[in-house]
């Protein structure tokens, strides 16, 4: 769409609908089923988008968003295809698989809502997803500040990024959005990675700080370590492939290598890895020693366990009294109980693998490079957290991946 009046209002409405959407994190209605508000808002920015290519009919940015979505789906159908002969087998109760169909409708109904953004307007799209994520974090510390003032706020940030998140006073637990905080940490490597790209570097250095500014404000002990992984993993492909004859190479056996990591981690936490380091290095663990004995009966990590299917994990933690631990906190090990081990391996095939060889066929190295960086992202903070099942980070990803070099694209297509 051409810079108009028109696509202004478009995009404060769309800058709306996405800030109600970041805001509304864990606020649902009831209709039979429960809703959540942000499955609802994404749904309205599809349908406000599948509007617009009615009336624009761009075929060759959909054509490619098309694509986009098939690919970074395949995860989700993944689960859901493993869980399928899992449920029947297990004879699953009905509110379990309903449980473990929606947590994957969520996931992709984010992507789709992002690809919508990305039609509408373009690669610009990241940047208003970005802003609508920031205005719901904004709006949240605002209204703490109105309550408890500036100093107090100040100060208790400063006690959390001075002791590393070891102290958390109530006003930063407050501020906290937990899932949008792990959201932002995904985009924050895209605008480092791609800095140099972008036309008005002032207005990308001020989201940068604003971004920054909010992730400190839910700061994440194990989010840091994961973008310094993110960094490192980005920095180190980009330093190998100067040789243009060994990039896809070196992208491909660097996808394949996270891929066996990720078993070994799950090897390493079935033997006791959260014990080990509660007792030798003195770690807290924030309760995930427990969790892990929960988890343990339920799972092997060798080629016979075949898995209980989508939502038996959550549903483990369904009818807890108010104040319980309702997650698991480890979502690398819920996909692997969930799916078992063939269905887990297919499912990396499809997260790192396929995602990396096709974005890297069609953006180039650095799209592949950036598409592993955000993989190694979300795989480190959901080895001790939920990302993989955030909407948010999920959406993070998606318009992190799909956006860029997507106007390049469209003259590509015939």
């Amino acid at each position: 769409m051409k810079n108009t009046a028109a696509q202004k209002i478009l995009m404060a409405v769309y800058l709306l609908i996405a800030a109600v959407m970041y805001l509304f994190n864990n606020a649902y209605f009831t209709l039979g089923v429960d809703f959540m508000y942000k499955f609802v808002m994404a749904v309205l920015i599809i349908a406000i988008s599948f509007v617009v290519f009615l009336i624009t009919a761009n075929l060759a940015r959909a054509k490619i968003l098309i694509k986009y979505i098939l690919v970074l789906a395949l995860p989700n159908m993944a689960i859901l295809f493993v869980s399928l002969p899992l449920w029947a087998i297990n004879a699953t109760p009905l509110e379990t698989i309903r449980g473990g169909i929606f947590s994957e409708l969520y996931q992709i109904n984010m992507i789709v809502a992002m690809a919508g953004i990305l039609y509408v307007f373009g690669s610009k799209g990241i940047w208003l997803n970005l802003a609508g994520m920031l205005a719901a974090n904004l709006v949240s510390i605002g209204l703490l500040i109105a309550d408890a003032g500036l100093g107090a706020y100040l100060q208790e940030m400063k006690e959390l990024i001075v002791t590393f998140a070891g102290t958390v006073g109530p006003l930063a637990a407050a501020s906290e959005l937990h899932e949008i905080t792990f959201a932002l940490g995904a985009v924050i490597p895209f605008v480092i990675f791609t800095f140099f790209e972008q036309k008005n570097k002032g207005l990308t250095c001020l989201f940068l700080a604003v971004t920054v500014f909010c992730y400190l404000s839910g700061l994440k002990r194990m989010g840091l370590a994961a973008l310094g992984l993110a960094f490192l993993i980005g920095f180190g492909l980009e330093a190998l492939m100067r040789n243009k004859n060994s990039r896809r190479g070196w992208l491909l056996f660097a996808a394949v290598v996270a891929m066996a990591l990720v078993y070994v981690y799950l090897v390493f936490v079935r033997n006791g890895l959260f014990d080990y380091l509660s007792e030798h290095f003195n770690v807290d663990t924030m309760g995930r020693r427990n969790l892990n004995d929960l988890a343990e009966r339920y799972y092997r990590v060798t080629p016979d366990f075949l898995g209980w299917g989508g939502g038996f994990v959550s549903s483990l933690f369904r009818g807890l009294p108010e104040g319980s631990i309702l997650a698991l906190h480890n979502d690398i090990l819920q996909v692997y109980i969930e799916t078992g081990f063939w269905g887990f391996w297919l499912w990396m095939l499809c997260y790192i693998f396929i995602r990396v060889y096709f974005v890297a066929k069609w953006q180039g190295a650095k799209g592949g490079i950036l598409c592993l960086v955000y993989a190694a992202y979300v795989l480190a903070t959901a080895s001790t957290d939920n990302t993989i099942f955030y909407v948010y980070v999920t959406g993070a990803v998606a318009i992190s991946i799909m956006g860029y070099r997507l106007e390049e694209l469209e003259g590509d297509v015939p």
